[in-house]
């Protein structure tokens, strides 16, 4: 019984930090009027953060009602150059040949660090919980 508790404890905790997350990177006003000038979309989410070397990555969505627009870049640190790496198929773009501008960009990247620990627990989490109800 007391498993099947701590487990439920666990569930919650992701919830909030997903919870948290999403309010923390969704509400950021600047990035979200910008998107909503070229795309339609419903939410704005970072799903990872990563540093390697002289090399940061992002993976973020701008996920809309039947599908997510997903953008991974890599963001040289000594250059100071965004690199597009996965080319997403845009399902809801308002105009042709949409390409996102260095500054938001860059917000995106720090809103990234900023909450890179967060980001990280909750993957870690997930895969926890998935291995435990496996299990169960």
């Amino acid at each position: 019984m007391r498993k099947e508790e701590n487990l439920n404890k666990l569930k919650y905790l992701r919830h909030i930090l997903i919870d948290y997350l999403f309010e923390t990177i969704d509400d950021n006003k600047h990035i979200k009027e910008y998107f909503d000038k070229y795309l339609f979309y419903s939410t704005f989410e970072i799903d990872t953060y990563e540093k390697i070397g002289d090399f940061e990555y992002v993976q973020f969505d701008l996920a809309a009602q039947n599908t997510g627009n997903i953008f991974k870049y890599r963001y040289d640190i000594k250059n100071d150059e965004y690199k597009l790496i996965d080319n997403p198929v845009i399902y809801s773009a308002k105009v042709d040949n949409f390409e996102i501008k260095k500054e938001i960009l860059k917000e995106i990247f720090d809103i990234a660090r900023e909450n890179k620990e967060l980001l990280a627990a909750e993957k870690v989490l997930t895969k926890k919980l998935i291995k435990l109800e496996s299990i169960s």
